[in-house]
């Protein structure tokens, strides 16, 4: 399976590529997120770099969607026939993936980390990066595994990492009570906020708010 996607050059540079477009979009509408008038703006305007970061590096694998609709038959036939269980297909598949999603994440994470000049520790930030672009994955995979036509799994998708991310706590202060369950297990919401803990953790004097203060807020 690695094997074939080695001759597909056109999946990965098209990853890589979005990856360095949105890094420079969010390293622009960012830059230099600290250095603003208000204290307030600055701290605001870094969450929604880290937040808009995290959500969008959930979101890069999207095209993953499409493995399993397109090779249905071909996976059936031969799952039919015991060459492999689902399993074996779906890990093959995931782990196929995983060098150009790596290689997506750092990008966009240096990218972003350089022109936003953010305090977090750049490795850190990196790892964070690749744990929401892999989890993301994962995710779209399973989707695309329980979706006969990619129109039904855009539907699943659109509905699943849509509420993922509204219910981060970067869109939604409160939730309804109902949908706290949600909350708890919500991907993006969970990786924004550790990168939010890892920018914030230290935060200078001159803020005149404390890090406490600022995960009150």
């Amino acid at each position: 399976t690695f094997l074939v996607k080695l001759r597909d050059p056109i999946c990965l540079m098209t990853q890589i590529s979005s990856a360095v477009l949105m890094g420079l979009i969010f390293g622009v509408l960012y830059w230099d997120s600290y250095d603003k008038s208000t204290n307030s703006f600055a701290i605001l305007d870094t969450q929604m770099c880290i937040v808009m970061v995290t959500l969008m590096e959930v979101w890069l694998p999207y095209d993953v969607t499409l493995t399993f609709p397109m090779e249905r038959r071909i996976f059936l036939r031969e799952r039919r026939a015991g060459l492999y269980p689902t399993s074996a297909f779906y890990m093959a598949r995931v782990s196929a993936d995983v060098p150009a999603h790596v290689i997506s994440a750092i990008i966009m994470a240096v990218i972003v980390h350089v022109m936003a000049g953010l305090r977090c520790d750049l490795f850190a930030f990196i790892l964070i990066g690749i744990a929401s672009i892999l989890v993301g994955a994962a995710i779209l995979q399973c989707i695309g595994a329980m979706s006969r036509t990619f129109e039904e799994a855009n539907i699943y998708m659109m509905v699943i990492l849509m509420m993922s991310m509204m219910l981060g706590t970067g869109f939604v202060r409160e939730v309804p009570s109902f949908l706290g369950w949600a909350r708890d297990i919500s991907v993006m919401g969970i990786v924004a906020d550790m990168a939010m803990y890892l920018e914030f953790k230290d935060i200078p004097d001159k803020y005149q708010m404390t890090s406490a203060e600022i995960f009150d807020e």
